[in-house]
């Protein structure tokens, strides 16, 4: 129903794509769909914005997340959105075939901001450092993790639960009890948090008579 004011793409898991912009969108508008990616937009500054985001995709590196965003700073350095600028949002689900289609590794939306872009991606840094946590291992070096937590822009209290959670997966209780003493020290409710941190296995038990 009403197709020609209508804009829709398909991507398959097999990197086939399919796309339509009606001939009543708003201009300038359009699409371009290649294996693996497909880009359209619409009531765009001029018919470059949609090529350039693709252009940016190509041409990054990094994970997903990071790709889309590259996309995204690409059509607005081409123009963007001729009203100007307001909104961004990235969505990305998980690649692994085993995980639920509607598992979101980031859902984030940043709904009025006069750098909308510039936002997201601050936002996204702080998700990409937080899910870090979740890979951490014996292996894992700490003061490299505290230094990403700190460059990707977290509160002192985040990079201090980020050395402990590294701390913990290494199976050092004293090195985790060191890194959340100052904590515990400046305000007893935090003691009664790793408490509880303690009952859900995310600091390792031991660590609060330590403190």
């Amino acid at each position: 129903e009403r197709r020609e004011y209508r804009q829709l793409a398909f991507l398959a898991a097999d990197g086939r794509t399919a796309a339509h912009t009606g001939d009543r969108c708003i201009p300038d508008c359009g699409h371009l769909v290649a294996e693996n990616v497909s880009v359209q937009g619409n009531m765009l500054a001029s018919s470059d914005v949609w090529p350039a985001a693709a252009e940016g995709f190509a041409a990054a590196t990094g994970t997903l997340a990071d790709r889309l965003l590259a996309a995204l700073e690409a059509a607005e350095a081409a123009g963007g959105d001729f009203r100007g600028r307001q909104a961004s949002a990235l969505v990305v689900v998980s690649g692994d075939p085993g995980d639920p289609p509607w598992a979101r590794l980031y859902e984030l939306r940043v709904e009025d901001h006069p750098e909308p872009l510039a936002e997201l991606r601050r936002i996204c840094s702080l998700q990409g450092t937080r899910r870090r946590r979740a890979a951490f291992g014996p292996e894992t070096v700490t003061a490299e993790e505290v230094e990403l937590a700190r460059a990707a822009g977290l509160g002192e209290e985040e990079v201090v639960l980020t050395a402990a959670l590294a701390e913990s997966r290494r199976g050092d209780l004293d090195g985790v009890a060191r890194a959340l003493a100052p904590l515990a020290n400046a305000d007893r409710r935090w003691r009664e948090a790793f408490e509880r941190y303690e009952e859900l296995g995310l600091i390792g038990r031991g660590v609060v008579p330590r403190l």
